[in-house]
């Protein structure tokens, strides 16, 4: 069967934005601070090295989720969770502790692990 090249172009392109949705890593720093973030559909696991980390978990349209994660020498995690919407902002924040979890932003954050110099999150949306 033979397709129109402009419908298997607009198929490929279809195909990538569906792949590109799907899952995702990012990271993002400067110097001695940096975060990697994973992401499958909305749920992620981010890891910071340094003292701080931040980073988005999903974005759509005109709505940005993102975090800030800012790590005390105790292994203490202050852990900020923001969601901007054109111009309006709100954020919600929890201070976590190896092993610990919370609800913030609509995520359950757990603060996995904290190794050297680096911090493993897992952040689950809460459908």
């Amino acid at each position: 069967m033979v397709f129109p090249r402009s419908l298997a172009v607009i198929g490929a392109n279809a195909l990538l934005v569906l792949a590109s949705s799907a899952s995702c890593e990012v990271t993002s720093g400067s110097g001695a601070r940096s975060a990697t973030t994973s992401c499958q559909s909305r749920d992620c696991e981010v890891t910071v090295s340094g003292a701080q980390g931040t980073g988005d978990l999903w974005e759509q349209g005109n709505t940005t989720i993102g975090y800030r994660i800012l790590l005390a020498e105790d292994q203490e995690a202050d852990v900020r969770v923001s969601v901007q919407e054109r111009a309006y902002r709100e954020s919600e924040e929890a201070v976590l502790v190896p092993g610990d979890s919370a609800e913030v932003g609509g995520y359950t954050v757990t603060y996995v692990e904290h190794t050297g110099d680096a911090a493993a999150f897992d952040f689950t949306w809460q459908d």
